[in-house]
């Protein structure tokens, strides 16, 4: 009788010291988590730091070489196109902005003809892009983030008619996104170099659209990381005085 209380008694204290085991391995597995979560946190708060800091940086140098004619506001200034990249790869949380900004840009009877073909870094589709550009572009483009091909619809969707300004339209997006990644203080180069007919054949684009641009978008570089002929070209570039296109009544 004294024996079988006796294994009762341990296996009770067992339960109980297997338990009391459980809950050590289950703090143990949430500081694990809470601590691994925190250091995601501190990565991501690290990372939002350093692209405040190159954002300010980037806009502080437009900010000091260009000059305006007339007071506007400072997101028109502080945007340009720098080539220098980061190679890193970006989420979609970063990069659908853009489009979004370029979703409410205005045009003719609300048409909207922009349309825009994105390959994210270290994607499949990728190579197919980055394949498309000029050596010339390729040289400092092989660090962005995406690549994106902009084309404009042709024709205004609600009675077929051709629409003379689905390019003039798409221009307006193609703004509203280049300022939404210097606000962001990601980098939005717009490109003309590169294959213009083999994107419409590898991309199985129709005649109904025109093949207007690409982009590079990505996270700002470091400029001695650029090919040396490039370097010295890494600056906000200036425009020509207001009065050299603004003409009251007619053209001169």
């Amino acid at each position: 009788m004294q024996l079988i209380w006796y294994d009762a008694r341990s296996s009770v204290e067992t339960k109980k010291m297997n338990g009391r085991t459980m809950n050590v391995y289950k703090l143990v597995g949430l500081y694990a988590v809470v601590v691994a979560g925190g250091a995601m946190m501190v990565a991501a708060l690290a990372e939002k730091k350093d692209m405040e800091s190159k954002r300010g940086i980037l806009h502080s140098v437009a900010a000091l070489s260009r000059k305006t004619d007339f007071p506007v506001e400072p997101i028109f200034i502080e945007r340009w196109s720098p080539r220098a990249l980061s190679p890193k790869e970006i989420t979609d949380e970063e990069l659908m902005p853009l489009f979004e900004a370029a979703r409410w840009a205005p045009s003719s009877y609300n048409a909207q003809p922009w349309r825009f073909i994105y390959a994210k870094r270290g994607t499949e589709n990728w190579n197919t892009l980055f394949n498309l550009m000029v050596p010339f572009n390729q040289a400092w483009a092989c660090n962005a983030s995406a690549l994106v091909l902009m084309v404009s619809y042709k024709y205004f969707p609600h009675n077929g008619e051709f629409s003379r300004t689905h390019a003039f339209d798409a221009g307006a997006a193609w703004q509203n996104f280049a300022l939404q990644a210097s606000q962001m203080g990601l980098v939005a180069h717009g490109m003309a170099g590169f294959d213009y007919d083999r994107a419409k054949i590898e991309l199985n684009i129709s005649d109904d659209y025109e093949i207007l641009m690409m982009i590079a978008v990505g996270r700002p570089g470091n400029s001695e990381d650029l090919p040396a002929d490039l370097r010295t070209r890494e600056e906000p570039s200036i425009r020509k005085p207001v009065s050299t296109f603004a003409f009251e009544g007619k053209l001169p």
